[in-house]
């Protein structure tokens, strides 16, 4: 509860800042950390006490998958500039969109390497691997990494299939552009 009134405190606080806009995302996402740590301590991964390797591992799991998903919405919404823009416009676009492809591939990778342990640690008091399948949590586990494999599937394609077109495309438009490797080469 203390936690909850704190953040809460926090984020009125960078309510009423509005002319340091620097303090106020920083002081927002400092909110949003504590928020989800008050959500780590609450879940399964707090059963052996609030400061523990578990609630640690789920408080950057949840952190990834808040950045990963963010990415996806953002990437989701930025419209790519059309054929009539300007070569500067589609590189800078090209190059955000290679900024948000790396970071997106990071934090998948991180939530990869923390839900394996979370798995670990929720498979290691079952006596065998049907029972962990069988259970709700191992079904729900099940579709998730379904969902999230055909997402990160559609991410891919865009990383190895989309953006190095995108590349090509603009390298052809004035014989500059971008690199594969994302770097605006001028």
């Amino acid at each position: 509860g203390v936690v909850t009134w704190m953040a809460a405190a926090a984020l009125l606080v960078s309510r009423a800042s509005r002319r340091d806009h620097a303090g106020r995302f920083a002081l927002s996402l400092g909110t949003l950390a504590v928020f989800i740590a008050t959500r780590s301590v609450v879940s399964h991964a707090g059963s052996h006490g609030d400061v523990t390797v578990d609630v640690a591992v789920d408080w950057v799991h949840l952190l990834l998958v808040c950045t990963w998903i963010g990415i996806v919405i953002a990437g989701a919404r930025h419209a790519l500039p059309s054929a009539g823009a300007t070569t500067a416009e589609r590189a800078a676009a090209a190059h955000w969109v290679a900024c948000m492809s790396t970071t997106a591939t990071v934090a998948l990778a991180g939530i990869a390497a923390t839900g394996l342990y979370k798995v670990w640690r929720a498979f290691e008091p079952a006596a065998d691997a049907m029972q962990f399948v069988d259970s709700d949590y191992g079904r729900t586990l099940a579709l998730k990494l379904v969902l999230v494999g055909a997402a990160a599937a559609l991410g891919g394609a865009n990383r190895f299939v989309v953006l190095p077109r995108l590349f090509a495309e603009l390298a052809e438009a004035d014989g500059k552009g971008c690199s594969a490797s994302g770097r605006l080469e001028i």
